[in-house]
């Protein structure tokens, strides 16, 4: 179990070039349980 709002899995890592982000990382985050 990970603590709520750490990231569990990157599906897609982020793309940068210099210091312009052109893509974010997809990645799955682990939640609260209600």
């Amino acid at each position: 179990d990970a603590e709520p709002g750490t990231i569990i899995q990157e599906m897609q890592s982020g793309y940068m070039i210099r210091d312009r982000l052109l893509r974010p990382a997809m990645v799955a985050v682990a939640k609260k349980p209600d």
